[in-house]
């Protein structure tokens, strides 16, 4: 999980400016540049170990995983 989010978040920089602005267009002699605002969300997660029992909750195994994305 961490490998794939190092790499995600590697590559990120070079997305903003091909995402954010097209390219260049002549309309009735006016340069005009598209622009858009862009945003980006990341997420993780991880888990484990072993829930010990209490008066109010039961012995157990914890487990978990993650993930996570954006645009």
């Amino acid at each position: 999980m961490t490998n794939l989010i190092e790499k995600l978040t590697d590559s990120v920089h070079s997305w903003g400016a091909k995402l954010s602005y097209g390219e260049k267009v002549t309309l009735d002699g006016h340069d005009i540049l598209p622009v858009a605002a862009v945003v980006f969300g990341f997420g993780g997660g991880e888990g484990s170990g072993e829930q010990p029992a209490s008066d109010t909750v039961p012995a157990g195994r914890g487990e978990g995983s993650g993930g996570g994305g954006g645009g």
